[in-house]
């Protein structure tokens, strides 16, 4: 009788152990959650300490460009950029490129990656250059092309060369050398051209050479040299 009393009271003792092994748990969880608040909140204070000791001049919270070694200037790269203007008689320009560095330290020039640039003329037409690189100089609006230049005018005429300047404020192309163009009127070649006259006149300089269309459209026509 005694062993058959025994099993019967052995799950009772069994629940209060497992009670016991759980509280047991529970306590040591509080204890540790404890200890590491206690140690975050000990180093939050240091850290507050700390900071306090740094003195933060918001005057030196900018980027000076000045600092940047040249390799890091190069480095300061754009895609796809677009900057727009107006000219002396408020004519709207804008130039594009694939990719824009800035090359010196003040931010003035900026060297392009197949730059082109539409212009707009006096009598309303459009000018259209581009070419493999340029600069852009942002405080004078001066554009210097190079690689294959072109230039096109809206009216099918258009100029070829491998170096090329152009001023955007006065309207102004001119380049030193060669260049070769055609269009509806004829073919021209030259040692250098000059574009004046708000983008309605062309000068050839150096040796230069002019074939002109006759009006019936054959393109024997003639030739003029210089």
């Amino acid at each position: 009788m005694a062993q058959a009393a025994d099993a019967r009271f052995m799950p009772h003792r069994r629940g209060r152990w497992e009670r016991r092994s759980s509280v047991a748990r529970y306590t040591r969880f509080v204890g540790i959650a404890k200890l590491l608040l206690l140690t975050l909140a000990a180093g939050l204070v240091v850290l507050l300490v700390v900071w306090s000791q740094i003195n933060l001049d918001e005057t030196r919270l900018r980027i000076g460009i000045t600092d940047f070694a040249p390799e890091d200037v190069a480095s300061l790269n754009m895609v796809n950029p677009r900057f727009e203007g107006i000219d002396h008689q408020n004519r709207p320009f804008s130039i594009t490129a694939d990719l824009a560095s800035q090359v010196d330290e003040q931010g003035r020039i900026i060297g392009l990656t197949q730059p082109r640039a539409d212009v707009t003329l006096a009598d309303g037409a459009w000018v259209a250059l581009m070419a493999d690189a340029g600069r852009y100089d942002r405080e004078t609006e001066r554009l210097e092309l190079e690689g294959s230049v072109s230039l096109f005018h809206d009216r099918g005429f258009e100029l070829h060369t491998s170096r090329a300047e152009i001023d955007l404020k006065e309207g102004i192309a001119s380049g030193d050398d060669e260049v070769r163009g055609h269009g509806p009127a004829g073919e021209l070649v030259g040692e250098g051209f000059r574009v004046t006259g708000e983008g309605d006149r062309l000068i050839l300089t150096g040796r230069s050479r002019v074939v002109l269309y006759p009006n019936d459209g054959d393109r024997s026509g003639r030739g003029a040299g210089g």
